[in-house]
């Protein structure tokens, strides 16, 4: 199967983006994230899968990632985190 940009598949299906994006893309979700364009595409949660393969520990520069993003940790599975963009909990 060839790999096609997560940016292309948004733009061909979506005028604005996602209100959820989830990411489980066993390893890669973290280099799916980063070249994800969150100015065009800025999904209202992100949920994606942060534990480590062999470990099962949480990969923290998932989180940094996110948090520089400006989204934040709301909630979890036993390998996923929710984030949610932080704009909306400003809305009240």
């Amino acid at each position: 199967m060839p790999l096609v940009n997560i940016n292309e598949v948004l733009q061909k299906n979506f005028k604005l983006g996602p209100d959820l994006s989830s990411v489980d893309t066993e390893g890669f979700d973290e280099r799916i994230l980063k070249s994800l364009d969150f100015e065009r595409f800025r999904p209202k949660v992100v949920c994606a899968e942060t534990a480590e393969l062999a470990t099962g520990k949480i990969n923290t520069s998932i989180v940094r990632f996110m948090e520089s993003k400006n989204y934040s940790v709301r909630g979890s599975t036993l390998i996923n985190l929710i984030f949610l963009n932080n704009a909306l909990l400003q809305k009240g």
